[in-house]
């Protein structure tokens, strides 16, 4: 056989074996183009993964679209020649708000070729995936084998859904120490009175366990006014662990900034151990929005709303996910001037009602979306009753035990109250119309949470923490 032949094929051969792939890291932000970047490849059944401003991320998006059938669709990454042993980390973002409160369906796997067949590994599986804001998802994986790796995110879920959106993916070697503040559980105002959370995400994103301390200072403006250390001890690889520093309640209202700072040893990138966050102290009272949806009464489907008074942020992005309504809470003080501004984008905006209480319950404001396709933006004035500034006797009617705690929470009062449980957001999570005497009731998920209590003559608020 002719030399030159037996060449041309084996050089072929390689050339094919070589294709499409590259050495890690691999980041990709879709927002080159509409077309799908170089050597991504898909497998689809009907309308498949495309590169399209859905889910709001502008420009672009890697995005699976609302389908008429169940979905059945793969989109992979080019392949990456990874080394055994070696602990990578993989982080996308991914959005997917659902419809009506059902959830999309979603696997990351990976494998030796871009193809559903030999997608061998699973790394992550949701069943029940609704996320109304991109969620960040963390992930290692360390290669048994030298050799070419492809991973590959799966969509299979139910017709008749919507979107699913996934951006920013990167795939790197980890290094030795990489400690990253994720983000702080601090709302951007709180009143006066409160205690402020000064709790924080923290996640390890180099390649072994590791022990290390954060560093929390307050400052009012003017001077530190508190300080304080907490040691995390053994942070597994991509864990992420909630820490919680005490207690601290401002003297008086204004503008505080929060500097939170992880102090390891070694550590590879400097840039994300630092989280400075401002938060705004009001002397006033919790005013309310409630959000509707009354014709399907199916949620909000992309719309949001945001909360300024005074200039200040209080709430951002609240949304209706499922059913007629929903509360949220927020801040503000009397004659402040609230400012509500609706995005007036989704599917349905001019379903889209709200409705703004003021601290004693009345309606002081109330709009619906339109199909301009233009931000909607009304303001109104605050007001606060008087006993909402509670004497100390009252609060200490109202005691909640244990606090911390595990979940269950056992409410001792000596009046009749309404009870509203409020995230950290603003959001109402459970609302009981009357307790008095010994009340018990259990909040299952971790974080910080507030108790509202009102009756016709006291409105009391307490920050329960949730291990």
């Amino acid at each position: 056989m002719n030399l030159r032949i037996i060449f041309s094929a084996v050089f072929l051969f390689f050339s094919i074996l070589t294709f499409g792939q590259q050495d890690p890291p691999l980041n990709e932000n879709f927002d080159a183009s509409e077309d799908m970047p170089e050597n991504w490849t898909l497998q689809t059944t009907t309308y498949g993964w495309m590169i399209k401003p859905w889910g709001y991320s502008e420009p672009n998006s890697l995005s699976v679209p609302f389908d008429s059938e169940n979905k059945d669709d793969w989109a992979f990454t080019p392949g990456l020649n990874l080394t055994a042993g070696t602990t990578y980390i993989i982080q996308f973002k991914i959005k997917a708000p659902g419809w009506a409160g059902i959830p999309e369906a979603i696997k990351f796997m990976v494998g030796n070729q871009a193809n559903s067949t030999e997608m061998n590994d699973l790394i992550w599986q949701e069943n029940n995936l609704i996320a109304s804001q991109y969620e960040q998802k963390t992930f290692s994986y360390t290669p048994l084998a030298n050799q070419v790796y492809y991973f590959g995110w799966h969509a299979f879920s139910a017709a008749n859904i919507d979107y699913i959106s996934i951006d920013d993916v990167s795939i790197y070697e980890a290094p030795t120490t990489d400690v990253e503040i994720v983000s702080s559980q601090l709302p951007n105002a709180d009143i006066l009175g409160n205690t402020p959370n000064s709790s924080l995400n923290v996640i390890n994103l180099g390649n072994e366990p590791i022990s290390f301390d954060i560093n929390l200072s307050i400052n009012d403006g003017s001077s530190d006014v508190y300080s304080e250390t907490v040691t995390v001890s053994n942070l597994d690889v991509v864990e992420t662990r909630n820490i919680i520093f005490s207690d601290f309640s401002p003297a008086t209202d204004g503008n505080y900034t929060y500097t939170y700072m992880a102090i390891a040893e070694g550590d590879a990138v400097q840039s994300n151990n630092q989280l400075i966050q401002e938060i705004a102290i009001i002397d006033g009272c919790l005013h309310k929005i409630t959000l509707k949806e009354e014709e399907l009464e199916e949620g909000w489907f992309g719309a949001n709303i945001n909360i300024t008074t005074n200039g200040i942020q209080v709430l951002t992005d609240a949304t209706l996910l499922s059913g007629p309504s929903v509360d949220y809470f927020f801040p503000s003080s009397t004659d402040a001037d609230i400012i509500i501004t609706f995005n007036n984008i989704g599917d349905l905006p001019e379903y889209c009602i709200w409705e703004v209480y003021d601290g004693e319950g009345n309606l002081i404001l109330d709009g619906i979306g339109d199909e301009s396709g233009e931000p909607i933006v009304q303001n109104t004035t605050g007001y606060c009753i008087e006993s909402v500034n509670i004497a100390e006797d009252i609060n200490e009617q109202i005691k909640i035990i244990p606090n911390p705690t595990s979940g269950k929470l056992n409410i001792q009062c000596q009046e009749n109250y309404s009870l509203s449980v409020i995230d950290i957001t603003g959001k109402e999570i459970n609302r009981i119309e009357k307790i008095n005497n010994n009340f018990s009731t259990v909040i299952s998920e971790r974080g910080v949470y507030f108790l509202r209590f009102q009756n016709e003559n006291n409105i009391v608020v307490k920050k329960v923490i949730v291990k």
